[in-house]
């Protein structure tokens, strides 16, 4: 279903879903229906994950304000996604197998719980007031633009902690190389990009780990 199609379906208009299960992989051909109703807690379709549905459905429009609203928001804050190949045979590509990606990835500090701080205590930046980025204006030939970029004093980070760990240097994080065990699904296709959500970089305690991205090649 198009861009357009997902924002102005008529309502009464049933959309095609499928079950996505948390942690589960999906390629770039399921990239339409990836969005689609997930099972458990956090239940959505696609169009409701972009704008919850009116009290009444009979209004069935959305508005252009909310349309701008989305696109113009800034993205969640979680961990960096992992990126891997997995080369497999074309038989195993047909009938799916497990595969193991080795990684080196970042992980929460067990000496301070992520952290970055023995005795866990965090004080928003200075620099940035705890917003985790900085704005400044820049010269240019046609004129003056503003710049964004993360906070160099709390490393995007938006808090400093206090009494350092000794073990990640007040980071929280600390660099561990793993095989993570996969699962490539039946008919994968060549060149494939599978997603394992949270199997990525670990992000701040209160955030969600990276995704681990996993491109296919057949040998």
């Amino acid at each position: 279903m198009g861009f357009f199609d997902t924002f102005f379906r008529k309502p009464g208009v049933p959309e095609d879903t499928s079950l996505k299960s948390p942690g589960a992989a999906h390629s770039d051909e399921q990239k339409d229906n990836h969005d689609s109703t997930r099972n458990g807690t956090g239940s959505r379709e696609s169009s409701d994950f972009l704008f919850p549905k009116p009290d009444n459905p009979e209004e069935g429009s959305v508005k252009i304000e909310d349309i701008f609203d989305y696109l113009l928001a800034p993205p969640p804050h979680k961990g960096a996604d992992l990126f891997a190949y997995a080369g497999i045979t074309p038989d195993a590509a047909v009938s799916g197998t497990e595969y193991n990606i080795e990684v080196t990835r970042n992980e929460a500090c067990r000496s301070c719980g992520g952290s970055g701080s023995v005795s866990r205590q965090l004080t928003p930046c200075p620099s940035c007031d705890g917003k985790r980025q900085l704005q400044k204006e820049v010269e240019s030939p046609h004129g003056k633009f503003t710049q964004i970029g993360p906070c160099p004093s709390c490393h995007g980070r938006g808090v400093i902690p206090q009494n350092l760990c000794s073990k990640c240097g007040g980071t929280g994080h600390i660099k561990v190389h793993r095989f993570i065990p996969v699962h490539i699904p039946a008919g994968v296709k060549q060149f494939s990009l599978l997603r394992f959500e949270g199997q990525g970089h670990a992000g701040e305690p209160d955030e969600k780990n990276g995704d681990l991205c996993v491109r296919i090649s057949f040998t």
